[in-house]
């Protein structure tokens, strides 16, 4: 490979970046929804694939979580945004039933389950699955708030999408096996993973474990920003 200072500086910043939000993380600051991100693909079993939806999961995803070289990962982008993030994991998970018998994990916030709520009518359409599907439940999320549109609280009915539903009774509609538990209880997220993989799709194990977490607010996202912008002013004192 290549090298020059250019890089190298930024190749450390980085490093810097990855340790101080991984710090944030541990001492239990920053988003909820990030600590569920970065500890489900920690937890997530050996040679698992990924998948992982638009908005901030894949934000979170891009920020916090920590490389493994096994996992495959999935993901929707371009136009089609959060809509059939869970059609595309029950076909990953029938593609791996199919063939290598790796189980499915997949991330997804309450509103990409709820925009392809009837996907899960393919479950009963097949033998074999083992899937995992954790949401991140904060009732809408508040990505928009993050975005341009959060600078005029006016306009925020135009953007803001609070569903207040209960989505456990969405799932068992479908009769998927729910588990509903505390986004903020670390504990919780290990539990749901160490059940994924359990079955190496010999027969059909799906799972939903909604993790209910409070909404991302601008201090929370200002404290992590703070952290980033305070690694990149280090690289340019360098």
């Amino acid at each position: 490979g290549t090298s020059s200072v250019w890089g190298d500086d930024w190749r450390e910043a980085d490093d810097r970046v990855d340790a101080a939000l991984g710090a944030l993380l541990d001492a239990g600051g920053g988003p909820h929804a990030a600590w569920i991100v970065r500890d489900v693909i920690v937890d997530a079993p050996l040679g698992a694939h990924l998948v992982v939806a638009s908005s901030m999961a894949v934000r979170h995803l891009d920020r916090h979580a920590p490389q493994r070289e096994d996992v495959v990962w999935h993901a929707n982008r371009g136009t089609a945004g959060i809509d059939g993030t869970i059609s595309t994991a029950l076909g990953v998970a029938v593609g791996t039933a199919a063939t290598s018998g790796a189980p499915v994990v997949a991330i997804v916030g309450d509103l990409a389950l709820l925009h392809d709520s009837n996907g899960w009518l393919l479950e009963a359409a097949v033998d074999r699955l083992d899937l995992t599907v954790v949401v991140i439940d904060d009732d809408g999320g508040t990505i928009f708030d993050l975005l341009p549109p959060g600078a005029f609280p006016a306009q925020r009915r135009l953007f803001a999408t609070p569903h207040g539903r209960d989505l456990a009774r969405l799932t068992e509609l479908h009769g998927v096996r729910t588990i509903a538990a505390d986004g903020r209880r670390r504990e919780e997220i290990e539990r749901s993973m160490r059940r994924s993989g359990a079955s190496g799709a010999q027969t059909t194990r799906v799972e939903v474990v909604l993790l209910r977490v409070p909404p991302l607010d601008e201090v929370t996202s200002g404290e992590v920003t703070a952290r980033v912008a305070r690694c990149l002013d280090d690289r340019m004192a360098h």
